[in-house]
């Protein structure tokens, strides 16, 4: 029922006359409360029997008022005394439901760090493992080159990933300024020997 975003709820917590409408307690709003109702924010009244109470708010488009009887028990209701009492929204629904609002507290969490203390990124490596296009090799007499890998050589692509990716979670780095695994790059001149090329013609 309440709109969607945050909103700010105002709870009354004087009784108030419930004969009154859409008009009569947003001039109440006004004149005691001293509160504009047409900002959004949600104002919850009561009666004199603490069985009922009426919600009011500006939606964007026009005043809406609702009102509910619980009917078994009443609302938790804050002391009568003068002035509004502020209500976050999980204390509003749970007096909404007819339970005690005042047992729901909020959680409250730590926004996390950007990264963790002495977390280093690592440095951008110098070269790819392979090429990603046959052309990044240049080009080979008899027309344009096409590059496979040998099986074993995937193979041995597999194995250095995976003991990379098990060194970083077993070991600790030597330097504690860097949190960054030691391993070397392949470039396509150290796969040299473990590149077939084949022209164009056999493609």
């Amino acid at each position: 029922m309440l709109p969607a975003h945050k909103v700010r709820i105002l709870v009354a917590t004087q009784p108030v006359d419930f004969r009154k409408g859409h008009d009569g307690l947003a001039a109440l709003v006004q004149s005691v409360l001293k509160e504009d109702p047409f900002t959004g924010t949600v104002f919850v009244f009561r009666a004199k029997r603490a069985d009922r109470l009426k919600i009011l708010f500006w939606d964007g488009t026009g005043l809406v008022m609702a009102y509910k009887r619980l009917e078994e028990t009443t609302f938790t209701w804050p002391a009568i005394r003068d002035g509004v009492m502020t209500l976050n929204r999980a204390q509003f629904e749970a007096l909404f439901a007819g339970l005690d609002w005042r047992r729901v507290k909020a959680l409250e969490a730590r926004r996390p760090a950007a990264s963790p203390p002495g977390y280093e990124p690592c440095a951008p490596a110098a070269s790819r493992a392979r090429p990603e296009r046959p052309d990044d090799l240049g080009d080979a007499p008899g027309g344009r080159v096409g590059v496979e890998l040998d099986h074993h050589l995937a193979h041995a692509a597999a194995g250095l990933r995976a003991s990379s990716a098990f060194t970083r979670r077993q070991s600790k780095p030597a330097n504690k300024a860097s949190n960054c695994a030691r391993f070397s790059v392949i470039t396509p001149s150290r796969m040299a020997g473990q590149v077939k090329v084949v022209s164009s013609s056999r493609l």
